[in-house]
């Protein structure tokens, strides 16, 4: 990347549920890092369907195609944007299968790329604890993950799949504008890869 290139950014959200509160943060979060001079990728993970991680299925089927895919387009990119809601104080299973596929075919797959977490809940925690368990996932993995943005209360500031909140709106456009720029520094030098 030079300094008259834009950072690429790759996005994906952790639940595919029609109407998803996360999508609908996620798509306003892509347009304000489109305007804050990134390109941004935005993916569907029902584009890329894989069975729950079997290392029998792996060893006997090897991985899929679909996985090849997205590893393809996260590599091509200098950071990973994930919107993702809570499952019982957790990661969606859905995200959590995409990260142990895709690191089947690289440990350190979304690694040197910075990643930025957000998360939309209907509770007042405001995903707290998503966005510490998987920032403790990728952090194991020797990811670097930019801080964390949460939303709660999302059925009050969503309407209709719009962030309809102003002072929510005003936090996700500091925080975009804080994670290109980030993301502008760490694609200028990047860390070592782990050994």
């Amino acid at each position: 990347m030079t300094a008259a290139t834009p950072v690429r950014v790759v996005s994906f959200c952790g639940s595919i549920r029609r109407g998803s509160f996360n999508e609908a943060v996620l798509s306003l979060a892509e347009r304000m890092c489109r305007e804050a001079g990134a390109d941004i990728d935005s993916l569907r993970l029902d584009d890329f369907p894989m069975d729950l991680y079997n290392a029998d299925d792996h060893r006997e089927s090897g991985i899929p195609a679909e996985t090849h895919a997205l590893y393809a387009r996260v590599t091509a990119a200098d950071a990973v944007l994930i919107a993702s809601p809570e499952y019982n104080g957790g990661y969606t299973p859905l995200l959590k299968n995409t990260i142990d596929w895709l690191s089947r075919i690289d440990k350190f797959v979304l690694y040197p790329r910075l990643v930025g977490l957000i998360a939309v809940t209907p509770g007042r925690m405001a995903g707290a604890n998503v966005l510490a368990q998987t920032t403790g996932m990728l952090e194991s993995m020797a990811i670097r993950v930019h801080e964390g943005l949460g939303i709660g209360q999302c059925r009050e500031v969503v309407i209709d799949g719009v962030l309809e909140d102003e002072d929510q709106v005003d936090r996700l456009a500091s925080w975009t504008s804080n994670f290109v720029k980030a993301v502008e520094m760490h694609a200028q030098d990047p860390p070592v890869p782990p050994t």
